[in-house]
């Protein structure tokens, strides 16, 4: 009998075990207070970082919404509402970068409100054998995905630091597996290197470094036309 008790509560103790630490990771990765926690994307004038945008807005997060033309901040504005700050932001300019820095810290009520960064904007430069594509083309493509995103990050990292926030890198499967053209994987994979090693610098702070590797999409950085035009003026 007294075998069957100790068994009894043995169960009884583990399963209240479970319970507890399963409704504590259920509590790590729920969040709440959306109106307090300020996001920044990048490359919103289009695809996923518009999307995204119009997404949070809907779920009720002050959204910082960083464009690289007027056309894009001016569409974008109209649609979203007063919770979204749209500003004009080129990732491979250092000035423009301290710019937005700059309108991001004087919208936040406090240093610590900053949520997250996602680094969003990119560009998939020309496509085809790397025999077609120039020393440009992997420029272009570096300077965008890679250096931009650095840079970005950089100059954001104290305000999450203190927040204790998230930095989210939108990579790409081409980072992974090289099955796109080589100014794009190449940029994609050196992006996959710095969130791998951002990601342990950080992580004594509290700040997560997450990376979204999306797979083959329609959207409009895959333009037909734009597309074609790249391989034609090679």
């Amino acid at each position: 009998l007294d075998k069957s008790n100790t068994m009894f509560w043995a169960i009884v103790g583990g399963f209240v075990s479970f319970y507890l630490l399963f409704d504590r990771l259920i509590r790590v990765f729920k969040v709440k207070n959306y109106s307090s926690k300020h996001v920044l994307v990048t490359g919103c004038d289009r695809g996923f970082g518009r999307d995204l945008v119009i997404r949070l807005d809907k779920m009720g997060f002050p959204v910082f919404a960083a464009c690289l033309t007027e056309d894009g901040r001016s569409a974008l504005s109209e649609i979203c509402s007063g919770n979204v700050t749209t500003l004009i932001l080129n990732v491979t300019n250092k000035e423009s970068i301290s710019e937005a820095l700059a309108v991001v810290k004087q919208i936040l009520p406090t240093e610590t409100s900053l949520w997250a960064v996602v680094n969003n904007a990119g560009v998939l430069s020309r496509t085809g054998p790397s025999e077609m594509c120039f020393h440009e083309d992997y420029v272009f493509a570096c300077s965008v995905n890679l250096f931009g995103v650095i840079e970005v990050s950089r100059t954001f990292l104290p305000l999450l630091r203190r927040s204790q926030g998230r930095l989210v890198l939108i990579t790409s499967i081409a980072g992974r597996i090289a099955c796109a053209s080589a100014p794009y994987c190449v940029s994609k994979y050196g992006l996959e290197a710095f969130g791998d090693v951002i990601r342990r610098e950080v992580s004594r702070f509290g700040v997560s470094v997450s990376m979204i590797e999306p797979g083959f999409f329609r959207t409009e950085i895959i333009n037909e036309e734009s597309v074609m035009s790249a391989i034609e003026e090679g």
